[in-house]
């Protein structure tokens, strides 16, 4: 083929990709609506106040620089929009709220002393300690003071008896006859109730006897576990077997206690080896003597009628 022939073919394939280059990247065809949009943007951003109903080369040549490798000077020209302004810690604001509200309570309670903490995603968020120790020595709380939890302690009951539910050592429907099996130890009020009540009985303390029975064998005779167990027998139901909710103290344990003799331990080692110890609960006690032995606890007080504390 004639080099002049050939010459002319390229200039022409050359001219009409130009030509098709304007065409298609011109920003006054109404069909390329998505560059258009680029081109606006960088026209706004430049300050470009030119008509947009007029040509403009310049425009044109920067939509086909791409095309020969060269970096368009339009993507410096685009700024990112500004970030949003920081806003405040709403819990934070929260954790202030409570702070004074925790406060004013206490010194409205009359109580000796108090301590409050609150972890999230497994950090303390905040921790205050109020109060005395003992109002005759007058020593701070701290945070290390241990205070009695009363019937905090119940989930712990449940939380072990679950742990052996979901190995299988253990069933929610269990008889509590499985575990105490004589009649020495534990006995209800009718032979039926005492065959059937069950593990999940004592926890959702539908048993039929009024509320807090058997309460009074260690609060105000210093009665055992077992002595306080074994003299339920003698007290009478007030409603029939699993129809009504009763608050229950002693049988809620109950369900604790089945789980230690599930295992050949006692309820004090049984806590402290599957839950106290694995969360790094190593001052915590499982026991009242063991409570009131340690250094660095707070002293029970009463509240009289008249006002007063007694330890």
């Amino acid at each position: 083929m004639d080099n002049k022939l050939s010459a002319g073919i390229i200039i022409s394939f050359i001219l009409v990709g130009v030509f098709a280059s304007v065409l298609v990247f011109n920003p006054l065809n109404p069909n390329i609506s998505q560059v258009d949009n680029v081109i606006n943007t960088v026209n706004q951003t430049g300050n470009n106040s030119t008509n947009s109903n007029d040509f403009i080369p310049s425009t044109t040549f920067l939509t086909f620089i791409p095309f020969s490798g060269v970096n368009s000077p339009s993507s410096s020209a685009v700024t990112p929009p500004p970030s949003p302004e920081p806003t405040a810690d709403p819990m934070g604001n929260v954790l202030s709220i409570f702070d004074a509200y925790f406060k004013s309570k206490f010194i409205q309670s009359g109580i000796p002393a108090a301590a409050v903490v609150i972890v999230q995603n497994d950090k303390i968020i905040y921790m205050n300690c109020l109060g005395v120790r003992d109002l005759a020595s007058g020593e701070p709380v701290d945070e290390n003071t241990l205070f009695g939890i009363c019937s905090l302690t119940k989930q712990f009951s449940a939380t072990n008896v679950a742990q052996y539910v979901s190995n299988g050592l253990m069933s929610w429907d269990d008889p509590i006859t499985k575990y105490f099996s004589s009649p020495s130890e534990f006995q209800l009020y009718s032979n039926e109730v005492t065959n059937n009540f069950t593990i999940r009985d004592c926890l959702t303390m539908r048993s039929g006897l009024e509320e807090n029975s058997g309460d009074d064998y260690y609060t105000y005779f210093n009665e055992s576990f077992s002595t306080s167990l074994y003299n339920l027998r003698y007290l009478e139901n007030v409603t029939s077997f699993r129809s009504t909710y009763a608050y229950q103290n002693l049988l809620y344990a109950l369900a604790g206690f089945c789980a230690a003799k599930a295992n050949n331990n006692t309820w004090n080692e049984l806590i402290k080896r599957d839950l106290l110890d694995p969360l790094g609960m190593t001052t915590t006690k499982t026991s009242y003597w063991d409570f009131i032995n340690s250094s660095n606890h707070v002293t029970p007080y009463t509240l009289l009628k008249n006002g007063t504390l007694k330890p």
